[in-house]
């Protein structure tokens, strides 16, 4: 998994107001209606202090209309919730550790999965989360979009700060 240094150009700032964010329409047609392998990797830059702000904020989240507006596993996401960042790549997967953001400061985050493996966390290029075995892979809506940047439904749970290089795999990388 490739942790290269940020770019100034392209980067997406977010204010961390309702409805920030950049949505990604049909999901389904990259990851399939079953997301069965993927990879999401992405440089983040905060810009609060998560030391202070335990707010849930969502970085990434890819997912099937559930009728509400809460990040409660209908997804495959990435986000902030009280002082940890959590990873989910199917409905009872999560991998989480201590919020690794530092405001100001760039921070590469990758998480990988193969539903008939499991799934793994990287922070700056290093594994720091695994669930491993077989699991039932998150299924997507045709129409239903993906956002970078706050919760699809709403815009709910905005993230305040730059987000670059992201990148999409609809294969599981490994840290080759």
């Amino acid at each position: 998994v490739a942790t290269g240094q940020a770019s100034a150009a392209g980067v997406l700032s977010l204010p961390g107001t309702s409805g920030n964010g950049l949505y990604l329409p049909n999901p389904v047609s990259f990851f399939g209606r079953q997301a069965t392998t993927g990879t999401i990797a992405m440089r983040v830059k905060a810009g609060f202090d998560p030391a202070e702000d335990r707010a849930t904020r969502v970085l990434i989240d890819f997912m099937r209309q559930a009728g509400n507006t809460q990040v409660d596993g209908y997804e495959i996401a990435i986000y902030l919730h009280e002082g940890k960042l959590k990873a989910k790549p199917w409905l009872t997967g999560v991998m989480e550790i201590h919020n690794p953001l530092s405001q100001g400061e760039w921070t590469h985050l990758c998480m990988t999965w193969d539903s008939t493996q499991g799934a793994t966390l990287y922070l700056n290029g290093q594994k720091v989360g695994e669930r491993n075995g077989a699991f039932t892979p998150t299924e997507l809506e045709p129409g239903w979009p993906g956002r970078v940047g706050c919760h699809t439904p709403g815009g709910g749970f905005p993230f305040a700060g730059q987000i670059d290089d992201l990148q999409l795999f609809n294969t599981r990388l490994t840290a080759d």
